[in-house]
């Protein structure tokens, strides 16, 4: 908040930005124009586990435990992902049903977009669209999942796809950083739609590292990320206004981040339908509850243009 009450928001575009390595290493990329417009995965399945496991409660035991997984990752032994999250008190993930809603209301928005549902959002697939090229081209890609920030153990870091019990599966459903950074991509923007995918480990020179860095690192050019946990129908509110702006107004990702913050700042969305004309609706001037910061500060714009 400025020296007059109002948020920095309502006064400027916020764009960030790592560190000068990553600034250097975005800032010249160009991609070819004719890319399909958008992949959107949303409404992923997470079935409990009957699994269970002792949750750890020492420094020693952490050394223990990270030393081992990160072992058993080397030999592709993807099980350990699950036992330590376990172990660390992680894994017991709830469906988003907000999120097959988000999805399906930003596909009407942008057209010929590919959807993804339900058990079709697992780590396999999102693997093997990265191996044979067709992740890389699309423009944009819209994650609307669980995302997953471990502070005790950064390399755990990940997007939470669909979690299933079938002991045939080849993936453990964690798209971790170490995994992010190897996909193929060329998207203009990805918008990482889950709790907390901002957030990471401070290191000198780098600055945060985390889910961010490390799509920036595998070709993304920008993204949108949350820095807390959101509430599922006003992100859902938020994501489909952002998306109508770049759509019909031809703004940027980071002006209409910039846009929707102001509208819910202002109270102009509710629970009604959005306004055709601006992608939001509005409640006669009056701020409701989405005006308070919980709703609409986490989405922060990671990119230089």
């Amino acid at each position: 908040i400025d020296s007059e009450g109002r948020y920095l928001a309502e006064k400027y575009v916020i764009r960030y930005i790592q560190s000068t390595n990553v600034w250097q290493l975005t800032k010249g990329r160009q991609y070819k124009s004719n890319r399909k417009p958008m992949l959107a995965l949303g409404g992923a399945i997470y079935e409990p586990s009957s699994d269970q496991y002792e949750i750890i409660e020492t420094d020693i035991q952490l050394s223990s435990l990270t030393r081992s997984t990160l072992n058993a990752l080397k030999h592709n032994n993807t099980r350990s992902t699950n036992e330590a999250l376990a172990k660390l008190g992680y894994g017991a993930w709830s469906d988003l049903p907000g999120s097959k809603t988000e999805v399906q209301a930003i596909s009407n928005i942008v057209k010929n977009s590919t959807v993804l549902l339900g058990e079709d959002v697992n780590e396999d697939k999102i693997k093997k669209m990265s191996a044979n090229g067709e992740l890389s081209k699309y423009r944009v890609i819209h994650f609307a999942t669980h995302g997953l920030t471990v502070p005790e153990f950064p390399e755990l870091s990940s997007i939470v796809l669909s979690q299933t019990n079938d002991e045939q599966r080849k993936e453990d459903g964690y798209l971790r950083m170490e995994e992010i950074v190897k996909l193929d991509l060329k998207a203009d923007f990805i918008n990482l739609s889950a709790c907390q995918t901002g957030l990471g480990k401070l290191y000198a020179g780098e600055g945060i590292v985390g889910l961010t860095h490390a799509f920036l690192l595998a070709g993304a050019n920008a993204l949108s990320v949350s820095l807390w946990n959101i509430e599922d129908d006003s992100t859902a509110k938020f994501m489909s206004g952002v998306y109508q702006l770049v759509e019909e107004k031809g703004v940027s990702f980071s002006q209409a981040i910039t846009h929707m913050k102001r509208a819910f700042i202002q109270g102009k969305v509710s629970e009604d339908n959005l306004d055709p004309e601006v992608g939001i609706k509005y409640v006669d001037g009056k701020p409701n509850k989405l005006s308070h910061p919980f709703y609409w500060a986490p989405f922060v714009y990671y990119g230089v243009n």
